[in-house]
């Protein structure tokens, strides 16, 4: 979801591309949603793109290298896994997420589906890492550019996160993740259509009680200009 890929990403998509994002390229909570994509799509590839000096990986370090807290979603959709796997820094952490994860997403999709995966050197794609204030955009999957889905909130390429599932309870810690460990301060729901906007906005407001529901960032929900 690290907003400096948008730039990097948008270069691999052929318009035949159906793009999920989250923190850590983390499949255990992709997983409902690649089951739904392979019941609507003929999937023949799935590719996953993990990537350096990576947010979500350094919550897993510092949760079981320095056993600093988390909170129960972001331990059990993210760090849980990692509990057996011994690595001496974060670098050396990224390096087994790529394979650990790409493991994952065979064990999801079956014969029959080409698994591949790639670790992402943000260093090498010379991305724009000014540390201004940021957006998470919350959507679903979708074969959309990302910047053209960030144009149409207005924001800079490299100002937004963007997370893509098909459903809220499974990115619940990765908008913990953005709300508490990055430079987030709104978080746009954005709808392609009038009842996915209208179904958006149900669901957010039966989730009340969750920790994203306060008052640390501005929170709106959008529906997409045709």
């Amino acid at each position: 979801m690290d907003r400096r890929l948008g730039e990097y990403l948008d270069a691999l998509n052929d318009g035949k591309t159906v793009f999920l994002r989250n923190a850590g390229a983390n499949i255990k909570s992709l997983e409902p949603s690649i089951k739904e994509l392979m019941t609507k799509y003929n999937i023949t590839r799935i590719h996953v793109a993990a990537h350096t000096d990576c947010g979500g990986m350094n919550v897993v370090a510092s949760s079981i290298g320095k056993k600093d807290s988390v909170s129960k979603h972001i331990w059990e959709n993210l760090v849980e896994q990692f509990s057996e796997v011994k690595f001496e820094n974060r670098e050396e952490l990224e390096r087994k997420n790529e394979i650990l994860q790409r493991e994952a997403a065979r064990r999801v999709v079956g014969e029959g589906v080409e698994v591949s995966s790639e670790l992402i050197d943000v260093n090498a794609i010379n991305a724009y890492t000014r540390n201004n204030e940021h957006t998470v955009v919350i959507t679903k999957p979708s074969d959309k550019r990302y910047g053209e889905i960030t144009s149409m909130l207005n924001i800079g390429i490299y100002n937004a996160y963007l997370v893509q599932s098909s459903n809220i309870d499974n990115i619940i810690a990765d908008i913990e993740i953005v709300k508490n460990y990055l430079n987030v301060v709104n978080m746009e729901f954005l709808a392609f259509d009038r009842e996915e906007y209208l179904q958006t906005i149900n669901d957010m407001l039966n989730e009340k009680d969750k920790e994203f529901m306060d008052d640390s960032m501005m929170i709106s929900f959008i529906k997409a200009k045709k």
